[in-house]
């Protein structure tokens, strides 16, 4: 299907980024950042709603995105890394919206490298569900250690 295909080259690439040379990860989670710094600090229901529907839509574009390039969570996939940030970021007091976004992707990346219990687990759940699954258990790793961050007047 075409729909699928461009959804799975765009919306799960992350705007392209999954295409980069050099850490497709990395550079994916440099969308969600960019945009934390621009955007109002994540502290409402309609950001929990909007993570949960890039969740979702993740799901969904990631399973087109294994079939189109015939392969388990293939390294152009990103989207993963864009939830998991958000997630990282969800309801954080941080005093200063840069510091955040920045102490954000360091820590995300670092849960996201080393995958913790469950997240190696969770990355054999079927399709879309484990791509997108192990991301967000990186970021609940990474929003407990950076609401600690916050509470101590660091970010």
């Amino acid at each position: 299907m075409p729909l699928q295909r461009w959804a799975a080259r765009i919306v799960a690439t992350a705007f392209g980024l999954g295409y980069s040379p050099i850490a497709p990860g990395t550079a994916g989670s440099l969308l969600p950042m960019a945009a934390l710094i621009v955007w109002a600090p994540p502290r409402s229901w309609t950001f929990l709603v909007a993570t949960a529907g890039v969740y979702l839509i993740g799901v969904t574009v990631s399973d087109w995105g294994e079939r189109l390039w015939r392969r388990r969570d293939p390294g152009y996939i990103c989207i993963d890394e864009v939830v998991g940030y958000l997630v990282a970021v969800l309801w954080v007091p941080a005093a200063s919206p840069v510091k955040l976004a920045v102490a954000a992707f360091f820590v995300f990346r670092f849960f996201d490298i080393v995958k913790p219990p469950p997240g190696r687990r969770v990355e054999s759940l079927p399709g879309g569900w484990g791509v997108m699954t192990d991301d967000v258990v990186a970021g609940v790793y990474s929003n407990l250690v950076l609401q600690i961050a916050a509470l101590a007047g660091w970010i």
